[in-house]
C-alpha cells in the first residue's frame, strides 16, 4: 500500500493526492532487498519496487498535458507493473541526461544474474500505447561488475571543464 502527498507552499502544509494504493501481487516473491521508490529526474515518473521482477511504475504526468494550474490536483497516473527479467536487482537509480535526443528517463539496474554475476542493465521508461508505460532495454549490453557490489549511486557530470 502507498500513498502520495504533496506540498503546499501558500501554507506550508501536505495535501494527501492519492489514498492507500494498493500495488499488491498475490503471485510475486517480494524483494530480498529492501524496497524502493524513485522519481526520475525529468519529474515525470515514480518507480516502486516491492516484488522479485517487478517494478510499478507511476506516471506524474498524463501523457500530453504539458502544464498544468495550480489549481487542478495533481495528474498522478495509475500504477503500471511492468515485468523485468532481473529477478535479484540489488540496487537501482535513475541517471541524468547528457546531451540531446532521447529524452526519455534511464533506469539502471544491478541485479545477480543466475550464475551469481553482478551485472548492470540500463532500461528507458517511456509511455506506452494508450495510458500504459512501459521499460525497454537500452541498446547498451549488460556489463558484469565485480561480485561485491551492492550498490548504484548516479551523479551528474561536471558542472565545468
Amino acid at each position: 500500500m502507498y500513498f502520495t502527498l504533496s506540498w503546499n507552499p501558500e501554507d506550508n502544509s501536505l495535501k494527501t493526492e492519492k489514498k492507500f494504493e494498493s500495488v499488491a501481487d498475490t503471485a510475486a516473491r517480494e524483494r530480498q532487498h529492501p524496497e524502493c521508490c524513485h522519481i526520475d529526474p525529468t519529474g515525470r515518473f515514480m518507480t516502486i519496487e516491492i516484488y522479485e521482477g517487478i517494478i510499478t511504475v507511476v506516471p506524474l504526468v498524463q501523457r500530453g498535458k504539458k502544464r498544468r494550474l495550480d489549481s487542478d490536483p495533481l495528474p498522478i497516473g495509475e500504477p503500471t507493473p511492468v515485468r523485468i527479467s532481473e529477478m535479484c536487482v540489488r540496487s537501482s537509480a535513475f541517471l541524468h541526461h547528457r546531451g540531446a535526443g532521447d529524452d526519455r528517463p534511464i533506469l539502471a539496474l544491478l541485479y545477480e544474474d543466475n550464475q551469481a554475476n553482478v551485472r548492470l542493465k540500463l532500461r528507458t521508461v517511456g509511455f506506452a500505447g494508450g495510458e500504459g508505460v512501459e521499460l525497454e532495454e537500452s541498446d547498451i549490453k549488460a556489463v558484469t561488475l565485480e561480485p561485491g557490489s551492492n550498490l548504484l549511486i548516479p551523479i551528474n557530470g561536471p558542472t565545468c571543464m
